[in-house]
């Protein structure tokens, strides 16, 4: 009889709602840390995606910023290669310059050379 007893005590615990209760107060608690999960994890992405959207904002800065400079630079580069194409043009005139005035001063040795062979016959002059 004593396990008589023992179950008709656990049955009207059981009854009465302690365990019961205790049971469904899990259950309850167990919904709420569920939930509070699920609300960790959205604020967790919503800060991923505030931080997407910050970097991603200055990935397109930097980017325009970029562009910019390569064009910048493509049209130093272009400055560059006209003054060049200028600065080659005035070496080549500078040397056919060069050339004529070379040619010149050879012409002008040449008659002065025959000047004073002319005069002194054996390419001395005889005034001393």
């Amino acid at each position: 009889m004593n396990t008589q007893i023992l179950v008709t005590a656990i049955v009207s615990i059981l009854a009465s709602g302690g365990v019961a209760g205790a049971i469904a107060a899990w259950l309850k608690d167990r919904k709420k840390d569920d939930a509070t999960a699920l609300l960790t994890n959205v604020e967790a992405l919503q800060k991923q995606v505030v931080l997407l959207t910050t970097v991603t904002d200055y990935l397109r800065r930097e980017n325009g910023q970029l562009q910019l400079d390569l064009v910048t630079e493509q049209e130093g580069k272009r400055q560059l290669r006209v003054q060049l194409a200028q600065v080659e043009e005035e070496l080549q005139q500078v040397r056919r310059t060069a050339r004529q005035t070379q040619q010149q001063c050879d012409d002008l040795s040449e008659r002065l050379r025959r000047l004073v062979v002319g005069e002194g016959g054996n390419g001395y002059s005889d005034a001393r």
